[in-house]
């Protein structure tokens, strides 16, 4: 009778269950979790969704403080830079110097300067046109620097060269044999202000042409900034040594 007592179900040293502690089992028991190929799919999505956004918003940034691909779209700075080449412009260094004699640079069209249609109007197209892999009708200019505020350009001295503050250029990045006298003037270029001559003197529409606004001149305000180099094949654009012993004078025509 003792014995019965001992190992029976009143024993009060025999462990007591916990709910929970022991798996369900039967039809009544959770379903184990997936870890399949899906699970992995959508991993791999989010974090490559996760790292496109910050590679995108870290492009933007570039592009509004530091530097923009830019394609060239016209024929005027052939042949140090031709149409369908893509350039660099730093935007930064506006903020730290202002162009030089001689420095390319790319500038807003303020009215009239490059017209070109879109060979293509879809959304594709316009994305390809702000990162700098297709052109923007009508935006971007790019010209070289010849003459920046209070400085007096001419053209031209009896050898058919550009003048500037009585001094002839030599411009040995122009086509060879290219003449500069196309267009004759002799003007102040006002303050804060540049006047730009395009490479191929034949073929650009540069300041030479827009005389009667501001004596052709291009706005500091309207600067997109200094082409660094062309991408493909890739140069850089250092000043030409014809402008470095230009005299800093100023004169009136």
């Amino acid at each position: 009778m003792e014995e019965t007592l001992t190992h029976g179900r009143n024993d009060d040293t025999a462990p007591i269950p916990v709910v929970g502690d022991t798996p369900a089992r039967g039809r009544h028991a959770a379903p184990p979790a997936r870890h399949g190929a899906s699970a992995w799919v959508l991993r791999i999505a989010r974090e490559g969704g996760i790292i496109l956004g910050l590679a995108l918003l870290a492009s933007v940034l570039v592009r509004l403080v530091i530097a923009q691909p830019i394609y060239v779209a016209g024929t005027g700075m052939g042949p140090t830079l031709d149409a369908g080449d893509r350039a660099l412009v730093g935007r930064v260094v506006l903020a730290v110097m202002a162009p030089a004699r001689g420095d390319v640079i790319a500038f807003e069209d303020p009215g009239g300067w490059q017209e070109l249609a879109l060979p293509n109007d879809s959304a594709v197209y316009r994305v390809l046109g702000v990162l700098g892999l297709a052109p923007v009708p009508n935006t971007d200019v790019i010209m070289r620097v010849a003459a920046v505020g209070g400085d007096r350009i001419s053209c031209c001295d009896p050898s058919g060269r550009i003048v500037v503050n009585g001094r002839a250029l030599d411009e040995p990045y122009l086509p060879q044999a290219m003449p500069t006298d196309q267009v004759t003037f002799d003007v102040v270029v006002p303050p804060d202000s540049y006047f730009v001559l395009g490479d191929d003197r034949a073929a650009a529409q540069d300041s030479r042409y827009h005389l009667g606004k501001d004596s052709g001149a291009i706005s500091r305000a309207d600067l997109r900034g200094i082409i660094i180099m062309r991408l493909w094949p890739p140069q850089v654009l250092a000043t030409p040594a014809a402008y470095d012993d230009i005299p800093d004078i100023q004169a009136s025509p």
